[in-house]
């Protein structure tokens, strides 16, 4: 039942009431429902993106910015991209920041990926 593989997956990945799931793909996908769903039954928070949409990430290599920077290697900053989010995301949820400014100054982790991101763009672009 759905109830069981719920708890199965609660219990397979040792889910706590302080944990925070971050829910990426959409939910009509059976992997990310029990991983939703295992996340509930412990109690824990469970963070919903609206939609994450693929062209997004595909216009760092689109002609257009191709064209601009005569480069298709800014796909590779799109890992930094996503890590600041994600880490944004869950550290607002547990209440460690006051707003993304006190993010960006005080989250040691925060500043180095964008720092890396920074460097990795200017590196990237005028090689």
């Amino acid at each position: 039942s759905l109830t069981q593989a719920a708890e199965m997956e609660q219990v397979h990945h040792q889910t706590g009431r302080d944990d925070v799931f971050l829910c990426i793909p959409p939910l009509y996908h059976t992997g990310a429902k029990f991983h939703w769903m295992g996340s509930l039954v412990a109690g824990s928070k469970a963070v919903l993106l609206k939609g994450t949409k693929p062209e997004t990430i595909l216009s760092t290599v689109s002609s257009e910015t191709l064209a601009i920077h005569n480069t298709v290697c800014l796909i590779f900053t799109v890992p930094f991209v996503f890590y600041g989010i994600f880490r944004y995301l869950i550290d607002s949820m547990s209440g460690k920041h006051d707003g993304p400014v006190d993010a960006i100054i005080s989250d040691k982790p925060l500043i180095v990926c964008v720092l890396l991101w920074l460097a990795t763009v200017l590196i990237i672009i005028y090689r």
